[in-house]
């Protein structure tokens, strides 16, 4: 009859079986020398599963080496160990008693079965969790069973319960012990290193210590013997009771928190006014308890960190500190409006107290300010590290959550009334590099709206961004521009405008010879710009949008990046259902036009931009009166480095008001000659003068411009009058014969020129240019 080599019963009795092979047979030896037994197994050999399971197990050979190496025999039984041989079939999986057994009270109690691997799992890692003696011997009883709804375990409902929730074995089924054995539970030594954690939370009081924190704070101090996560909750908030809060904060899991109401504050400040103090004491205590409460109400004020305060919490920057602080700062400061001071300080007080937790709108936003102005980090941190702003890390943080979140809100539409158009140029990089590499020069785009929209505050997310989702957004695609391909100028034509014949957008510009007659009669009178603005009448457009576009890193003038752009445009353009308009300077205006003459880019509106064609005229009118005379006379009112640059069109403010001023200059040697009066050396050096009116037209066009002025008339009434009409002819007349003389018809041709200079500058202001573009 062959028997089972460990326990030497019959290997036929019923029990599992197992045949050794060469792995098992050394692992038997191993354990027979460790045991000090004599047991020999070969490979071949039969023996129990059962019984070989537990000869092999480290926990029962280091029990029986326990046993064997102690002088005298315990005093008390194993805690958690039963002295019999442990069955999943009959004995607890935590406790290691028996199940079928009763109580002393002869009361059955709650057994189950281990019927899902879900269980076993969650058992493995709350062991992992707890890293306690129990959790020691539950998890060598799993490592040996393997799988335990396999071998039928089971175990008791309460010592479940008081395993998962970091609790000791249950009082029911601990092992007897007499009165000479030392107090059951957590030695002292561990109550110790708890307080000393106690310790460290209200010192470092800053409503980010989680639980977690706290059992890695006692690991440094005792190592394995810290309690875990389950039961250092239990015992904190055994330990402070109400006056402690536990839960989820700007996504953290037990975040504890003290709470300090005002009237804990108010009754601790009762009690230790009643006892006898000098009154140095007194105040200091009496501070004390002011600043306790303001500290108590900051706390006490919602915060949410997940997301950067909005412009409008930047407007409303009174609501973001508590009253009790705003009336403490107003007491401090004697000015009569020092709302806004009181604000800076009382939120850069909010953000000292809760570094962590807050982010106050007006330091965010001086620092977001100064990186803007300055570009300097050493500026933003030296202010972050006086309490006045964020720190310079925080603003970059915010830079690139702006800029995931606006790629994300890009589907605004616009309606009819708004005009969209986009602007392209060249971009310029220059770092004070050693070696003048690294810069960058490349194709800039914005797009314009016009009248701009009012947006809803934008709450931006506070994101960690990858450097890989910053390039993810800037991404426009590159198209190779093919000559050959593109037929170029060969194809562009110029259509007549039969829509704009005969049609007049605008007949302002007229009331210009009312402006020369009357300048020498009522002074002081504004010059062509204000003379516009005070009779011309309507609605503004108000400001527009603009928004920034990813840049394309290619040189500007390449064809291949105006091709890219001007594809990039289309795409941006038709996702608002527009038609693509795009304003480029001269230099990239005219290859535009080359691309878009194909049929391919046919959609696209190309627009020469008016700063740059008036550049150019300007620098045309310069070029043609050159030698004329026109430098010296501006020469009196510039300086000649100045006129230069006006002549060639490069100091375009000056260069127009210059022109205008001659333009205004000539106008009235005309009128003098016309209406045969000289007023200008008889009151060369007076500011208000009131002349002789002779001539009837004279009269009339004074009464017609304060007319005007009081808006007693309309101004397309004044220029329909029959007085401005006379007085056109008149001056038109004296026009043609001015033209019989070489000179004077120079300077009429220069007459001509800034009439011209003036309607672009109407056609510009007033939309009229973008409509003959889109028509």
């Amino acid at each position: 009859m062959d028997t089972c080599i460990i326990c030497n019963d019959d290997i036929q009795n019923g029990s599992k079986t197992v045949e050794l092979r060469e792995k098992g047979s050394i692992g038997i030896n191993n354990a027979s020398i460790e045991r000090g037994d004599t047991i020999v197994a070969r490979s071949g050999q039969l023996v129990h599963l059962h019984c070989r399971r537990s000869y092999v197990n480290p926990l029962v050979i280091k029990g029986l080496k326990r046993k064997s190496t102690s002088p005298a025999p315990l005093a008390t039984p194993p805690t958690l160990r039963s002295e019999k041989q442990f069955s999943f079939q009959e004995d607890c999986l935590f406790c290691g008693n028996s199940t079928i057994e009763t109580t002393a009270k002869r009361k059955l109690f709650d057994v189950h079965a281990v019927q899902t691997t879900e269980f076993q799992t969650t058992v493995e890692q709350i062991c992992i969790e707890r890293k306690d003696e129990w959790a020691t011997e539950v998890k060598g009883r799993i490592e040996f069973a393997r799988d335990l709804h396999a071998v039928d375990a089971l175990y008791h409902s309460s010592c479940s319960t008081n395993f998962r929730t970091g609790k000791n074995v249950p009082q029911l089924f601990s092992p007897k012990s007499d009165k000479s054995q030392i107090k059951r539970g957590r030695p002292n030594t561990n109550d110790q290193h708890f307080l000393k954690v106690l310790d460290f939370l209200e010192d470092n009081d800053d409503e980010q210590l989680t639980i977690k924190d706290l059992v890695d704070r006692m690991k440094a101090l005792c190592g394995d013997e810290a309690y875990s996560q389950p039961y250092m909750k239990q015992k904190v908030q055994e330990h402070y009771g109400s006056s402690i809060l536990i839960t989820e904060l700007n996504g953290k899991q037990n975040v504890v928190t003290f709470r300090q109401t005002a009237s804990t504050i108010i009754h601790n400040f009762y009690k230790e006014s009643q006892l006898k103090k000098s009154d140095e004491d007194s105040k200091l205590f009496l501070l004390k308890t002011a600043a306790a409460l303001i500290k108590s109400e900051i706390r006490s004020m919602p915060v949410d960190k997940n997301y950067y305060p909005s412009n409008n919490d930047i407007l409303s920057h009174e609501k973001h500190i508590p009253e009790s602080l705003a009336v403490f700062l107003k007491i401090l400061f004697s000015e009569k409006d020092a709302s806004l001071i009181i604000s800076s300080i009382g939120q850069a007080i909010m953000q000292a107290t809760r570094p962590r937790l807050v982010i106050e709108p007006l330091q965010l936003g001086l620092a977001i300010q100064m990186h803007h102005m300055f570009g300097s980090r050493f500026l933003v941190d030296t202010l972050s590290n006086m309490g006045f702003c964020s720190s310079y890390s925080e603003v970059q943080k915010f830079e690139t959550s702006a800029v995931i979140s606006k790629q994300e809100n890009t589907s605004n539409h616009y309606d009819e009334s708004h005009c969209l158009q986009y602007v392209a140029d060249n971009v310029d990089h220059n770092l004070c590099t050693v070696d003048g590499n690294n810069t960058f020069h490349g194709m800039g785009i914005i797009s314009c709206i016009t009248p701009g929209i009012e947006k809803a505050p934008i709450h931006i997310p506070r994101l960690d961004v990858t450097t890989e989702e910053i390039l993810a957004c800037g991404q426009i695609n590159m198209y190779y521009y093919n000559a050959d391909k593109h037929k170029g100028f060969a194809s562009l034509k110029f259509p007549e405008l039969q829509s704009l014949k005969g049609r007049v957008f605008n007949n302002s510009w007229r009331i210009d010879a009312l402006r020369h007659v009357t300048r020498q009669l009522k002074s002081p009178i504004p010059e062509w710009s204000g003379t516009m603005q005070m009779f011309q009448k309507g609605s503004s457009t108000g400001v527009s949008d603009v928004t920034f576009l990813p840049m394309i890193d290619l040189n500007p003038s390449d064809m291949s990046c105006i091709y890219s752009t001007l594809m990039f445009v289309s795409k941006q353009a038709s996702r608002q259902g527009r038609t693509p308009v795009i304003t480029f300077d001269q230099p990239l205006y005219w290859k535009s036009i080359m691309i878009t003459s194909g049929e391919e880019c046919s959609n696209i509106i190309v627009r020469l931009g008016g700063f740059h064609t008036q550049m150019s005229f300007l620098g045309s009118i310069g070029r043609i009166m050159s030698g004329s005379g026109l430098k010296e006379v501006l020469e009196l009112i510039y300086a000649p480095n100045a006129v230069t640059h006006m002549l060639y069109g490069k100091a375009v403010s000056r260069a127009v008001r210059g022109f205008m001023l001659v333009d205004t200059a000539l106008h009235t040697l005309m009128t003098n000659e016309i209406f045969g009066h000289n007023v200008l050396e008889e009151h060369e050096n007076e500011i208000n003068h009131s002349p002789s009116i002779e001539h009837p037209l004279l009269t009339e066009a004074c009464e017609i411009y304060e007319h005007l002025q009081e808006e007693k008339i309309s101004l397309q009434d004044a220029l329909e009058s029959q007085t401005l009409q006379a007085i056109q002819e008149l001056l038109q007349k004296k026009r043609n014969e001015l033209k019989q003389s070489r000179t004077s018809k120079l300077w009429l041709s220069f007459l001509d020129m800034v009439a011209i200079l003036k309607r672009f500058l109407i056609a510009e202001r007033t939309g009229i240019g973008c409509y003959i573009y889109q028509h």
